[in-house]
């Protein structure tokens, strides 16, 4: 990464961090993280958001943090014009991780969305486990309208998310803050310490984790339209 900072003639302060990441999908995950998701669209890069002191974008496999040092005098046109000229001197542009493309779109919230790989970013969404229970390959969240939460995690094989689904079901059973524990030899039904209910299965490659309020209907009708969504289970022999 990099970091500068700036001054205009009027005395307006920004500060300019670029991060290099490894590959467009961890930028695309951290992008995902630092956007405020009440913020403006720009048309720049692949994907930019303008808040009221901040902005970040995202091309390939770079992220850009322009940040207003002066909160309550940041010229938002500063920060969309460091932004342009930035863009301009970084490479080619990158796809979304084609796990998004897997959610359900009716109700989705976009700017809701979270991809992330790893137990630590998982937990800052929402913290199922200290321990790395899920050990998923890759995941994606997203917020629907009817105040649902979804997640997908994902697996380099069938066999494996099966696995993991087995160890999460046992490990929901030992914590203290989940409750109510159903399990019908293919749904999961938990609800956590704060009341808040969770429909879970495993379908091929994929755990399939809804989170929200207690309503059944709602909870299993959103849990089947992602089902949908799914590339198909292999066949059994």
């Amino acid at each position: 990464m990099i970091v500068q900072d700036y001054r205009n003639d009027a005395g307006s302060r920004l500060s300019l961090e670029i991060f290099e990441m490894q590959f467009p999908e961890s930028a695309y995950g951290m992008f995902t993280f630092k956007s405020s998701p009440r913020g403006e669209a720009v048309i720049l890069g692949d994907e930019c958001r303008l808040a009221e002191y901040y902005l970040n974008l995202r091309k390939g496999r770079y992220l850009v943090t322009i940040t207003g040092l002066d909160q309550d005098s940041t010229p938002r046109d500063g920060l969309v014009s460091l932004a342009g000229l930035v863009e301009k001197k970084l490479g080619g542009g990158g796809e979304p991780p084609s796990l998004i493309s897997l959610l359900p779109e009716e109700g989705l919230n976009p700017q809701s969305l979270k991809f992330f790989k790893g137990p630590l970013a998982l937990y800052n969404i929402y913290p199922f486990f200290r321990d790395d229970v899920f050990a998923f390959q890759a995941g994606i969240k997203g917020d629907y309208a009817n105040r649902y939460s979804l997640f997908l995690f994902e697996y380099s094989a069938e066999e494996t998310g099966g696995g993991r689904f087995s160890e999460t079901r046992v490990k929901f059973s030992s914590e203290p803050k989940y409750g109510h524990i159903r399990w019908d030899g293919e749904l999961l039904r938990v609800r956590d310490d704060k009341g808040r209910a969770m429909l879970a299965r495993h379908f091929g490659r994929f755990i399939i984790l809804v989170l929200g309020e207690d309503n059944r209907e709602t909870a299993e009708a959103l849990l089947a339209r992602a089902e949908k969504r799914l590339p198909a289970q292999k066949e059994e022999r």
